[in-house]
């Protein structure tokens, strides 16, 4: 092959050696890859090594924007599950919170309604002691003398029958054959404190 001329067109000089194969005696292998280098140098002209380097440059930011909207995806995620984990915790308190409400607010109800019962029962068993209808009757002890309930808790000085009568709806304001209340009767009764107590819950307790 003859050699390229000094200034000439390098890639035509390795045409103009190829183009008869009877006369070259270099391998077709090696004319491929002095062409691949002449046209590589050609184009690695100061403008494409600008371009390539503005490419890379360009590639890199867009590397580091990817890694950064990543980055913030990631914590924005984090940040979701973070409020979705507080809003579960916050449910489960409340929830844990509102059926301990309802099991001491029925355990209240329940009480107060064996309370009620056990009132209703003491009453009732008074009332049958001492022969009485209801806790408003009037029952007859002698020819021309008769009292109340009331009375009789007050004859028997016991302060909580007293409390249970007038909650039942015993009124004190009844009088018995000798024109007493219940208060008078107790006053009348009252030796050295004696009905004091009897009389405390019938000026405190609320009734007719």
């Amino acid at each position: 092959r003859a050699p390229a001329r000094a200034g000439g067109d390098p890639m035509a000089d390795i045409l103009n050696a190829c183009r008869d194969p009877a006369t070259c005696t270099v391998p077709v292998i090696n004319c491929c890859e002095e062409l691949s280098a002449v046209v590589g140098r050609e184009q690695r002209s100061p403008d494409s090594e600008q371009l390539h380097v503005e490419a890379r440059h360009t590639q890199a930011t867009r590397n580091v924007v990817d890694v950064e909207a990543e980055e913030a995806y990631f914590r924005r995620l984090e940040a979701a599950s973070r409020l979705a984990r507080e809003e579960e915790r916050r449910q489960e308190k409340e929830e844990k919170e509102r059926t301990q409400q309802e099991k001491k607010e029925q355990a209240e109800r329940l009480e107060a309604k064996e309370a009620a019962r056990k009132e209703r029962d003491l009453v009732a068993a008074f009332l049958r002691v001492h022969e009485y209808d209801h806790v408003n009757a009037k029952k007859r002890i002698r020819w021309f003398k008769y009292r109340y309930p009331l009375h009789e808790a007050v004859e028997t000085n016991d302060p909580t029958v007293v409390a249970l009568l007038l909650r039942a709806g015993a009124e004190k304001g009844l009088k018995d054959s000798s024109g007493r209340t219940p208060a008078a009767l107790a006053l009348k009764k009252d030796k050295n404190g004696s009905h004091e107590q009897v009389l405390e819950v019938l000026k405190l307790q609320p009734g007719n």
